[in-house]
């Protein structure tokens, strides 16, 4: 690494194992800012070995480097290396927050599931580095002894890798999540856990006390840098899950306790925000500076490294921060529990309403309404309220704990509310909201598609310089305006902002609701205990391709985003939603169309070009996410990339294998795999695509007709037998089953049937061979290679003229297909009995194709074996045997024997073939006196021996073999 670091003011490495090559730098401040390592603590899952002792002389060593300054992240860690090394630090730089990312949410309501966040590596690690010392073992453990006592709570993990130690505990699982989530995660979290043996100083139990959660923390030195028992966290001891356990049921079951840690978290949390970390490095640096401008840095030596190798450094990936967006707080009730809590119980209630009239799918809210009610004395209300809860999330725990608790008791008003707003008998209202920038050519369209379904409408315009703006208006849209920021997410949280409706419907300005499907749209709006759907969506023009399955209709409930600059997403904030409320995200029936993939309107906007830019943007920003690794991957296949596509591709199968099964939504798994194994079989990569059906990417009785397709069109490649006739009665059984997302068109024609039935014949099963033929026939008529196919087995089975009748049938469907033209003739001169039906066949197929070269010869051939040599002549290539011919290639050994033999039974002049050419024209002769033999053409047979004479002037080797063969037979022969 070294080598490639440029002259530098200063540089910084954060690891032993980097260390010792700032020793080949040049700068004039070199530092190590140290976050501890298990070989300065007493890490007792290291293995003594001699590879492990060369490690912890490393790291030691790393303390003791001429000329770098040694910080620290803890007085924890310059502790212990003071006792190893004898060094003390040349500063101090402490763990501190960025609250902008961690800070508290709306939590769940009193008796919700408790929400319980692990964060950590979800490994065991290797015996040079094993990560037990993360305590994650620990955790699942506590869990396990937890959920036998109190089961009611939801295990969140947080890993930078897929889960190992976790894989068979039912949870959450994030890996990698992006800034944004994780304010979502640690912000709605109820009870963090950290369980580390040792550390320098954790952050995440910092982050979880910033974040509001209640912490459960081992009483690490580390940790009680800031961790104080009973004040901001309960502490426990090391490698004790069943401590763990206990305190976190504690927690659980005492909620004055946890609110307790809660405020005393974030009053620690408030003394370590992030500015203190940057003013504190800020002012270092500058220090370290002014002192290495009076010493002059040292010339950079090559210097070996102590291990005598360079170690191999894993890249973590890392995403761009990035910044809540305000709708994520809209409908919040935090302001209002606050005032609650001041026991302004007029302020409370108006702030309660307030949120709800912002996102009037608010069973929190309700919930809140009625305890303030209650508080208030108007007991009456508090139960309509909570009625209102119940009747929104009828699952929800906490709404029926709340009607159930107000009891029947008259009113004693304390204080006068206004009425919330109930809208009882009222029919939901829909919110539609677009974005557009120069939508002139669609919008209209679009509007009116959900006139009488929209009770609001609310356009973000992006820039348009067209009707956009004045169309929209005419529809009675609500236009608000923002400033383009190449980020497709930030324009939907926009016009999110403005949405009052107690559904919204994200539409494109190029798509339409399909008018036959609002009558089901409407039906859908009164389902309860739904909180989202995803609709269908076919392209226009693609409509054999059949739908995508994509969320967009969904309650107007608080915490609800959209994530990613481009193929944006709401749908893990609806999953926050759904699972907290014990609610459905289901499969609507209400179609959407969209013209915008039609060819020529990609080619004007030129998408591909755009998407590939923001992807690559989205990507940095949001490292392992499937959908979006998926999409670079296609939009680069479709730049003709194919490469460097198929990679991403690969980069989303591995992210998605490393993710719990359901936590991908089914139709995102579903499409990548079409997609994926798609591009391989362009590719010919047969062998990749079986792999990828062996993997647990998809469950067998999950795949869809266009996965086993593409299976069985691997194994027929691979000659798998067998399996591809499994593969393919599948694909037929599931072919007219409604897909989630687009289907491979292929698998509605005739080529699974052909596959299946070229396998079967492979197999010599002929009977189920001939079925399916005929059903591949039934599927496509027109389908040229399967009638061919078909045509030709019937016959190689004896079947003449049913083989015949099968090709006919093509010819009538279509009369310009030259391989069905020439797969009958060559039937038909292949006996006796249907040469004369040769004879009017190639002649209608000259009608057809008259400049068809493979039928052209065809019908000499037959004129030749009739004798009619004349006639042929002018069919065969112009070019005399043994020249080239106009293609400035050699004619083929039977194009030249056919047109010598023509001139032969015509008399006409003989050209002599070169030497190296004359056996293989002869060999070819001797081939087609034979068939005249066998097909006891007795007048061809008996010409050719007439002319052996002339014959043996230019193909001796042929008249030789004929003349033994007259002298053997008899003068009969002759």
């Amino acid at each position: 690494m070294a080598p490639h670091v440029p002259p530098s003011d200063v540089v910084i490495s954060t690891y032993f194992m980097n260390t010792h090559e700032l020793l080949a730098v040049k700068a004039a401040v070199k530092v190590y800012y140290a976050q501890g390592d298990q070989y300065v603590f007493a890490d007792t899952t290291l293995p003594d070995s001699e590879e492990n002792r060369r490690w912890r002389e490393l790291s030691r060593t790393s303390y003791l480097l001429p000329d770098v300054r040694f910080v620290p992240n803890s007085h924890n860690l310059a502790r212990a290396v003071e006792k190893i090394t004898g060094r003390k630090p040349d500063g101090l730089l402490p763990v501190c927050t960025d609250q902008t990312i961690f800070r508290p949410l709306q939590r769940s309501l009193p008796g919700s599931r408790v929400r319980i966040l692990i964060v950590s590596p979800d490994m065991r690690g290797s015996s040079t580095e094993p990560l037990l010392f993360k305590g994650i073992q620990d955790i699942h453990d506590a869990l396990n002894l937890l959920a036998k006592r109190h089961p009611n709570f939801t295990a969140v993990r947080i890993s930078g890798s897929p889960p190992e130690i976790f894989q068979r505990f039912p949870c959450e699982f994030y890996i990698a999540p992006s800034d944004e989530m994780k304010t979502v995660l640690f912000g709605t979290a109820d009870i963090l856990i950290y369980a580390s043996h040792y550390d320098s100083c954790p952050r995440p139990p910092q982050e979880g006390m910033a974040s509001g959660c209640a912490v459960v923390c081992t009483a690490t030195p580390g940790a009680m840098e800031y961790c104080r028992d009973g004040e901001n966290c309960l502490l426990v001891p090391i490698q004790s899950p069943q401590a763990i356990a206990d305190a976190t049921l504690r927690l659980i079951q005492d909620r004055a306790l946890r609110e307790q840690l809660v405020r005393g978290g974030l009053a620690t949390a408030r003394e370590y925000p992030r500015e203190l970390e940057w003013n504190e490095l800020e002012t270092m640096l500058q220090r370290f500076v002014e002192e290495a401008k009076k010493a002059p840095a040292p010339e950079p030596a090559n210097q070996a490294h102590p291990l005598g190798q360079q170690p191999q450094q894993a890249k973590a990936a890392a995403g761009k921060p990035i910044t809540l967006p305000e709708v994520a707080f809209q409908g919040d009730l935090l302001e209002a529990q606050n005032a609650l809590r001041d026991k302004d119980l007029a302020r409370a209630w108006r702030l309660g309403c307030e949120a709800i009239v912002q996102r009037p799918f608010h069973p929190e809210g309700w919930v809140f309404l009625s305890g303030v009610a209650a508080s208030a004395g108007h007991r009456s209300m508090a139960r309509r309220c909570a009625q209102r809860a119940v009747a929104q999330t009828p699952n929800w725990k906490p709404a029926k704990r709340a009607l159930s608790g107000i009891g029947d008791r008259p009113d004693k008003p304390t204080v006068d509310l206004a009425e919330p707003p109930f809208r009882d008998g009222e029919p939901p209202r829909l919110t539609v909201c677009l974005i557009a920038r120069n939508e002139e050519r669609f919008l209209d369209g679009c509007l009116k598609s959900v006139r009488g379904l929209a009770d609001q409408i609310v356009l973000v315009d992006t820039g348009s310089t067209d009707r956009t703006v004045d169309i929209a208006r005419s529809h009675g849209a609500e236009v608000h305006f923002r400033a383009w920021d190449d980020d497709f997410s930030a324009a939907r949280n926009a016009a999110l902002l403005h949405a009052r409706g107690d559904w919204v419907l994200i539409l494109d300005a190029d798509e339409e609701v399909s008018p036959a499907h609002h009558q089901a749209l409407r039906a859908m709006l009164e389902r309860p205990n739904v909180i989202a759907y995803r609709l269908p969506l076919v392209d226009v023009g693609r409509e054999g391709e059949g739908v995508s399955q994509v969320p967009r209709l969904f309650r107007n409930a608080p915490r609800q985003f959209y994530v990613s600059r481009v193929h944006e997403q709401v749908y893990a904030s609806l999953e926050i939603n759904r699972e907290a409320w014990s609610m459905e995200n289901r499969f609507g029936d209400a179609q959407l169309i969209h013209h915008g993939y039609q060819a020529e309107v990609v080619k004007s906007r030129n998408k591909v070009v755009r998407n590939l830019r923001l992807l690559e943007l989205a990507n940095e920003e949001h490292p392992n996410d499937v959908n979006l690794l998926m999409n670079l991957g296609l939009e680069l296949w479709r730049s003709g990339q194919n490469g460097i596509g198929l990679g991403y591709y690969q980069r989303a199968y591995v992210a998605m294998l490393g993710h719990p099964f359901n936590q991908t939504p089914p139709e995102l798994r579903e499409v990548l795999l079409t997609q994926y194994t798609s591009h391989l079989m362009t590719l010919k990569r047969f062998d990749d695509v079986i792999a990828l059906f062996n993997e647990r990417a998809i469950r067998t009785e999950q795949r869809t007709a266009s996965h086993w397709f593409m299976l069985g069109l691997a194994q027929s490649a691979l000659h798998q037998w067998e399996a591809c006739v499994e593969s393919m009665r599948q694909c037929l059984a599931l072919r007219h089953q409604t897909a989630l997302t687009p289907i491979h068109s292929d698998i509605r024609k005739a080529i699974p049937s052909h596959c299946l039935a070229h396998a079967l014949r492979k197999l010599g099963r002929k009977q189920e061979a001939a079925d399916a033929y005929a059903q591949a026939l039934q599927d496509e008529p027109g389908c040229e290679s399967a009638r061919v196919e078909f045509g030709t087995f019937i016959a190689e089975e004896g079947q003449v003229v049913p083989a015949l009748t099968v090709l006919h049938q093509g010819i009538q469907h279509d009369p310009r297909q030259g391989r069905v033209w020439e797969a009958g003739g060559a039937i038909a001169l292949r006996q006796r009995d249907t040469l004369e039906f040769a004879l009017d066949w190639t002649a209608e197929a000259l009608k057809n194709l008259p400049d068809h070269p493979a039928l052209r010869r065809q019908r000499a051939e037959t004129l030749l074996l009739h004798g009619m040599a004349r006639e042929a002549l002018p069919l065969w290539d112009e070019a005399p045997a043994g020249s080239s011919g106009p293609s400035g290639q050699a004619q083929d050994p039977a194009t030249a024997c056919g047109l010598l033999l023509c001139r032969l039974f015509a008399g006409e002049p003989l050209p002599g073939p070169s030497t190296d050419r004359e056996r293989a024209l002869s060999q070819d002769l001797i081939r087609r006196y034979r068939q005249a033999v066998e097909l006891g053409l007795d007048d061809w047979v008996r010409g050719l021996h007439e002319r052996i004479d002339a014959l043996e002037t230019v193909l001796p080797t042929a008249a030789r073999l004929i003349r033994q063969v007259v002298a053997e037979s008899g003068p009969d022969q002759a």
